[in-house]
């Protein structure tokens, strides 16, 4: 539900991989 907020922070964070882990996480636990 919230892929529309998510999207834009993932491709912001695209460039830090521990961060693009944690959105991973994130998502998951969502």
């Amino acid at each position: 539900m919230e892929a529309n907020g998510f999207e834009p922070l993932v491709s912001n964070f695209s460039s830090d991989p521990d961060v693009n882990v944690r959105a991973k996480a994130l998502g998951a636990i969502s």
